[in-house]
Parts: structure tokens; C-alpha cells; sequence
């Protein structure tokens, strides 16, 4: 079966959108402000992305909601050209976003499906947590940037925290 190195959707049954605090917290509004959007703009090769840290602090919360907001296939180049699912224990080349839910934080954040993600802060990533451990390290950090190959074209996603 597939690891979470090699494929990060990971299905939950719909009773598990949220942990119970976030869910509460979700449902009396009054005890919170509405959270600010993502901030995405495109110029010249560069998607900037800016997130309120509240923002970032309830994706953090509601990992079921963000792991299921696409799904992220592990692959490998052939000689061909061609990318393939790569079996266990083979190093990743790359991260393939094969599909985004409409409206899910993934597409809110400009990420389309067929992108590649190549790298994270300039170093390669070896398996799926350097994708996970990308959105923990942004709580000190403040400020990253992601490698994307898009239709062929190189993409750097600037992400910001603030």
C-alpha cells in the first residue's frame, strides 16, 4: 500500500473535519474574529502568498481540512520524460499536485493541479515531510519560498507570514 511519503491524501470520514476545540470554536463565532483570507498575487514567475498568522495557526489546527484540500503524488523522471509513481524506499525527485479541491485551502493558496513541487527554501525534498514540516517551520520562520514547475515554467512561490 501507498506510505505517506508517496501519497499525501489521506481520506477522512466527514465526522473528522476538525478537531473538537476548532469546531466550537468555529460555531460560536462571537468568541473569535473572522479570520482574513490568504492574500495570492502572480507576477513574472512569482506567486506571493501572504498569511495572518491566525490564519496560519487554524490550518495548523484543522490538518484533516488541509491534508484533504488535494492530493500530492510522490514521483520520479524516467529517461522518457515521463513521471511515474515511485515505489518505496526510492529517493523523490518530486511532489506532483494531481488534483485540488474547489474552494479548499490548496486552490486559495494558487496551487493548481499539475503543479511540481521541486523544492522547499532552495533544498530538494526527500519525502512528504518536507512538505508538512514547511507549514510548522512558517510559525518561526515567517517567510518561505517553494520551487514549482507549472506547464513546463519554473514558479516560486514567495510565502509570507504577517
Amino acid at each position: 500500500g501507498d506510505n505517506i511519503a508517496q501519497r499525501l491524501h489521506l481520506p477522512m470520514p466527514s465526522s473528522v473535519s476538525a478537531p473538537p476545540a476548532v469546531a466550537a470554536a468555529r460555531r460560536d463565532g462571537a468568541d473569535r474574529p473572522e479570520l482574513p483570507s490568504p492574500s495570492v498575487t502572480h507576477e513574472d514567475g512569482v506567486v506571493h502568498v501572504v498569511l495572518a498568522p491566525a490564519l496560519l495557526d487554524e490550518y495548523l489546527a484543522n490538518l484533516p481540512a488541509l491534508l484533504t484540500s488535494a492530493t500530492v503524488v510522490a514521483r520520479t523522471p524516467e529517461r522518457d520524460g515521463s513521471l511515474q509513481p515511485i515505489p518505496q524506499g526510492v529517493p523523490v525527485n518530486l511532489f506532483e499536485v494531481t488534483s485540488v479541491r474547489s474552494g479548499g485551502l490548496v486552490e486559495r493558496l494558487g496551487v493548481r493541479p499539475g503543479d511540481q513541487v521541486l523544492e522547499v527554501n532552495g533544498a530538494p525534498l526527500r519525502d512528504a515531510s518536507g512538505l508538512l514540516s514547511l507549514l510548522n517551520d512558517l510559525r518561526v520562520a515567517r517567510h518561505a519560498t517553494v520551487g514549482v514547475r507549472r506547464a513546463g515554467e519554473r514558479v516560486t512561490f514567495v510565502v509570507d507570514i504577517r
